[in-house]
């Protein structure tokens, strides 16, 4: 069985690579069981080459060009035309999809280049975990008082493509189609991707840049910026055919249930905080280390730790989050943290980076503080822009002068 770990990045991205290897390094156990491939443009490929040559004494590491990959599947686009003409979800959406399907692996997982391993672990059993028992997780928006407006543009285009042949003959919405419309798959960061069914949903559906072209044809144009969400379409594709793939399939709503069932008014301020913070948008289960209080944590931990959720997504750690965090991750064990590296743990364990996330860079009081200072210094800005004009106006003047002074005798007859 051949194991991939797939990430598409490209320059600004590059710092967070540097640790997201040293946490790969650091924590694999067997990190002979698994590829890293990294996809970037041909520009970036000697920036990431040189980045990466410090660690392929330890990791399997390969590079992957992507102007290359347009070329291998006789695609007559540049890079930066699928940028420029389907925007930056679907062109990551072909990135990783193309990368997958060139690759010559059974199964992979994607990671995004902020991801970092967290604690000990066998990349095998991560892999048998999943594969063993697979499963999805979604969540029912009619669960959800409100839908964020960029979460249901994306699931538009989904059920767009998963009921093509309808739509192509103009027939009526089935139920099937309207389920695609009322899901959420996006509600954990546990990417892993089998071949055969990938294989499958391209057979299906066409290559991946006929399904994104087809989104950008005959979606509304207000929907054109959501694009393609390559796990969306993935995970909604199993949904639709579950019968063949027999994956489990978790209900956000259920797992909500289970952590607050005795407790109702414990749900309604986890729902509020979700909603003042991200106004429907994201999974309501996705951001749930976001969500965390001194009230909720353990209830929420116990549930989770239930469903086996190696990647947890974890945008910041602060001071008024930290003790919840670090009892959450206690419980649930998760081996990655996904989406950020604005977090104090695994490698990011120390001193230096503790003082910068936790007092400084996720510091709301410290965002106060600088605010503050501004708005105390701006009075004072006309004074300075007077002192420095009356600072160039002497200096300029005493050049001037210097000038005349020094060359007098082209002046005289």
């Amino acid at each position: 069985m051949r194991r991939a770990i797939i990430t598409p990045t490209f320059q600004p991205h590059f710092k967070f690579v540097k640790k997201f290897l040293d946490s790969a390094i650091e924590y694999l156990v067997d990190p002979e069981n698994v590829t890293f491939f990294f996809t970037v443009s041909e520009s970036d490929f000697d920036k990431i080459s040189v980045i990466l040559e410090q660690y392929k004494s330890k990791l399997k590491i390969e590079v992957i060009v992507f102007e290359r990959l347009l070329e291998r599947f006789n695609l007559k686009y540049s890079d930066k035309k699928l940028l420029f003409k389907y925007g930056k979800f679907s062109y990551q959406t072909l990135k990783k999809f193309y990368t997958m399907l060139y690759i010559e692996y059974d199964q992979m997982l994607v990671l995004d280049s902020e991801s970092m391993f967290i604690r000990k672990v066998r990349i095998s059993n991560l892999f048998d975990l999943f594969f063993n028992n697979p499963f999805i997780t979604i969540c029912e928006l009619d669960y959800l008082p409100k839908t964020g407006w960029f979460k249901q543009k994306v699931m538009e285009n989904i059920s767009l493509v998963l009921s093509k042949e309808a739509f192509d003959n103009k027939l009526e919405k089935t139920e099937m189609v309207k389920k695609y419309d009322n899901i959420w798959p996006l509600e954990n960061f546990v990417w892993f991707y089998d071949k055969n069914i990938l294989n499958d949903m391209f057979n299906d559906l066409g290559d991946p840049l006929s399904v994104v072209d087809y989104i950008y044809q005959n979606a509304p144009s207000e929907n054109r910026e959501q694009g393609c969400f390559e796990i969306c379409l993935y995970q909604t594709y199993i949904y639709k055919n579950n019968k063949k793939y027999n994956y489990s399939i978790f209900k956000t709503g259920e797992i909500l249930n289970s952590s607050f069932g005795n407790n109702p008014k414990l749900y309604d301020k986890y729902e509020e905080l979700y909603y003042r913070l991200w106004q429907g948008e994201f999974g309501i289960l996705e951001m749930v280390m976001c969500l965390l209080t001194e009230n909720n944590t353990r209830e929420l931990a116990e549930s989770l730790k239930k469903y086996n959720f190696s990647i947890i997504r974890c945008d910041f750690t602060n001071l008024s989050n930290y003790k919840y965090q670090k009892e959450f991750l206690d419980i649930v064990k998760p081996s990655i943290l996904a989406a950020s590296q604005g977090h104090i743990w695994g490698v990011n364990n120390n001193l230096r980076t503790k003082i910068w996330n936790l007092l400084v860079f996720n510091s709301a009081f410290a965002r106060y503080i600088y605010r503050d200072l501004k708005n105390i210094f701006r009075p004072f800005k006309p004074f300075f822009y007077w002192l420095r004009s009356f600072y160039y106006i002497g200096k300029h003047s005493c050049l001037w002068a210097y000038q005349l002074a020094t060359n007098l005798n082209i002046l005289k007859k």
